[in-house]
C-alpha cells in the first residue's frame, strides 16, 4: 500500500480473474493526484508483466490480464485532475488492448461527476469490483453504449 498526504492506493494482481486492482481512497487532488497515477502506472506494469511472451510450439498458452479495475469506492474527495487522470487511464488501456472498469458504487459523488462531466461516456462504470470483475470482455477496445 503507497500513502500520499491524504490518499491512500493499493495494487492487487488477481491472476485467476484475469484482473489487477487498482484501489484508492481518500481525497484525488492536485497534491494526491501522483500518488494515484503511479498505482494507475503500477496496475499496468503488473498487465504488461502478466502478458506471456509468444508460445513455443505445443507449449500450453497462458492467457494474459484483461482488464484493470479502478476501485474509487473510497475516494472522499474528487478533483479535476482525478477525471483527467480517468481518461488517460482509459487511454492507457486500449494502449495495452485491455478494459478499464471503474467501479464506483450508485450514488458516490464521482458517478455524479462522471455524468455531468459526460467522462461516463468514455470510461466504463460498475457498481463495485465484484460487478467489474462479473462482466465477460466485450471487446480488446471496449467502449461503453451511449446512454
Amino acid at each position: 500500500m503507497d500513502s500520499g498526504t491524504n490518499v491512500w492506493t493499493r495494487v492487487e494482481a488477481l491472476p485467476a480473474r484475469r484482473a489487477v486492482v487498482v484501489q484508492v481512497g481518500g481525497e484525488v487532488d492536485h497534491v494526491t493526484i501522483e500518488s494515484v497515477q503511479s498505482a494507475i502506472d503500477r496496475g499496468f506494469a503488473v498487465l504488461a508483466a502478466s502478458r506471456p511472451a509468444p508460445p513455443r510450439a505445443g507449449a500450453p498458452v497462458v492467457a494474459p490480464v484483461e482488464v484493470l479495475v479502478l476501485d474509487l469506492a473510497q475516494v472522499t474527495y474528487f478533483g479535476s485532475l482525478g477525471l483527467v487522470a480517468l481518461l488517460q487511464a482509459r487511454e492507457q488501456a486500449v494502449g495495452f488492448g485491455m478494459r478499464l472498469v471503474v467501479a464506483i458504487p450508485p450514488g458516490h459523488p464521482i458517478r455524479r461527476i462522471a455524468g455531468m462531466t459526460k467522462v461516463d461516456r468514455d470510461v466504463e462504470l460498475a457498481a463495485s469490483v465484484d460487478q467489474a470483475l462479473a462482466v465477460p470482455s466485450v471487446g480488446r477496445h471496449h467502449k461503453p453504449a451511449p446512454r
